[in-house]
């Protein structure tokens, strides 16, 4: 599989391009491009025309505990729970996330995104004629490029030095904690260079002469505006790490991201955080291959095997080239299965005769003989239904006692829930709009044996978003009438939610 990685960087245009064999992924090519050379952009993508393009985006991270180890469960209601998280309505936003099931239930690491943030991003790409197949958050990203280039390296802080903002994350054994970006990048650090500067220099050599610089030997009075903008964007780096550093305590600093743009910078940054070292990774890394952190990561998070990448790029977002593939595919099944069916008719045609043959032996040695002769004389089939018949008329067992709930022990069992009388008693009682019990199978004429298997629906109002978490986490834990072996369902509604469950079977009783 060929992956094309891609990171808008202003002024430039990160790409690079992966092949992955099997497990294996190597880099093929890194380029960066003026972010006004759309015709360079365009070539390059032509190049790689059949990879999958998979591109990055800011997000915010969230983590959340459950009580349950299911991983369908938890996805059902997440949903739900992150609307709890942002000030956004649920349909306003776009989430992806990641589930560890631990010894107390799971956790949760949700990202989300407003979906006009990524509308705008996608907008973006069809300037290059790009329709992205994958879209990843920066912050997984960055920890894609970690894992890739330092194996090793299980827990860190990660510093991307991007163009216009800076991102640093907590990586704690491989998977983020959290995550922060600072408003200030690495072109406002020119900016002031040129302020400095303009006298002597023309703008295009700023880049230049930055990079001759030593920030260590660095003189404040020759380079006022570089000073003051050096010294801003050090303290708001070394107040995020430092709040890293509290909860997390001891952690390498992994850099990535423009190192070359000023001499010695990362040990600069790192001047008011001595107890914090720079990692350095065994096998040496290239600068076009820092400076591209972001783009590789992106397309190292394509490839990476696992259940549940950070994908964004779900529902309305699916692109238009996934579709396409599915019809493609959907195609090519229909005609094998009009092929398979065909071949397997004449197969089991021949097999069902014979089927039916040693039926018919075994059931002519359930009836009197007299009878089975009767009945098979008029045919094979004739003699199989009629026997069958006969079998069923004799069956003497009475299918009539309930095997579940009744109606009014489930109103009884719902108005009676502790959890229900808590609310009450707190000032916010569930507000029953509709319950529906439906028998959804049940003994009948021609199926005496179909077991009863009740199914409700209810609908509730409540005022607080977290009471109504508590009931549907209470269902997931399971009740004395609730079925935990089938599905529990659960939907939000405009003032309402909804929830449907199975009750659970007990031995026949009368009502």
């Amino acid at each position: 599989m060929q992956i094309l990685g891609l990171c808008i960087d202003r002024p430039f245009l990160r790409l690079a391009f992966l092949e992955k064999k099997g497990k294996l992924v190597e880099i093929r090519s890194i380029k960066t491009i003026q972010f006004n050379s759309t015709d360079d952009v365009k070539q390059f993508y032509m190049s790689a025309s059949s990879a999958n393009t998979a591109t990055v985006v800011p997000a915010l991270i969230r983590h959340l505990d459950f009580k349950i180890s299911s991983i369908p469960q938890i996805e059902q209601g997440l949903p739900f729970q992150i609307e709890s998280l942002t000030h956004l309505l649920a349909e306003e936003i776009c989430y992806t996330s990641q589930i560890v099931p631990d010894k107390k239930g799971a956790k949760a690491t949700v990202y989300f995104i407003p979906k006009s943030t990524l509308n705008s991003h996608l907008e973006a790409w069809k300037t290059f004629s790009i329709e992205p197949d994958f879209v990843t958050a920066q912050a997984q990203a960055m920890i894609s490029f970690a894992n890739f280039r330092s194996p090793n390296l299980k827990s860190a802080f990660l510093v991307h030095l991007g163009s216009q903002e800076w991102t640093c994350v907590w990586m704690e054994n491989g998977v983020i904690e959290r995550s922060f970006s600072i408003p200030m990048g690495m072109e406002s650090l020119l900016s002031a260079l040129w302020e400095d500067r303009k006298k002597v220099l023309f703008q295009k050599e700023i880049e230049g002469v930055a990079k001759q610089i030593d920030l260590l030997e660095l003189k404040p009075l020759f380079n006022p505006q570089l000073s003051q903008q050096l010294e801003t964007q050090k303290q708001a780096l070394a107040n995020v790490l430092f709040s890293f550093q509290q909860i997390a305590g001891v952690r390498p600093i992994f850099f990535t991201g423009r190192l070359q743009t000023f001499g010695r910078l990362p040990e600069y940054l790192t001047g008011a955080l001595p107890a914090l070292p720079i990692h350095i990774p065994q096998i040496p890394i290239s600068p076009e291959e820092y400076q591209n952190a972001l783009a590789l990561g992106a397309g190292l998070e394509l490839a990476a095997d696992r259940r549940d990448p950070i994908q964004f790029l779900k529902g309305e977002f699916i692109p238009r080239k996934a579709w396409r593939r599915v019809g493609a595919w959907s195609i090519s099944l229909i005609v094998i299965s009009m092929a398979l069916s065909m071949l397997l008719f004449e197969l089991g045609r021949t097999e069902f005769h014979k089927t039916k043959s040693i039926m018919a032996d075994s059931l002519k040695e359930l009836i009197d003989s007299k009878v089975a002769k009767n009945a098979f004389s008029k045919g094979l089939d004739h003699g199989i239904d009629h026997t069958l018949d006969l079998i069923e008329k004799n069956d003497k067992e009475a299918p009539y006692l309930l095997t579940v709930p009744t109606v009014s022990e489930f109103l009884s069992w719902l108005s009676s829930h502790p959890i229900l009388s808590s609310f009450e008693a707190a000032g916010d009682p569930l507000e029953i709009v509709n319950v529906r019990y439906q028998l959804v199978s049940f003994p009948k004429i021609g199926a005496m044996k179909d077991p009863y298997t009740a199914k409700v629906e209810l609908e509730f109002r409540i005022k607080s978003p977290m009471n109504a978490r508590k009931f549907h986490e209470t269902l997931l834990a399971g009740d004395e009438l609730i079925d935990l072996g089938t599905e529990i369902t659960w939907e939000s509604l405009a003032d309402s939610y909804r929830t449907s469950f199975t009750l659970v079977q007990r031995i026949p009783h009368v009502p």
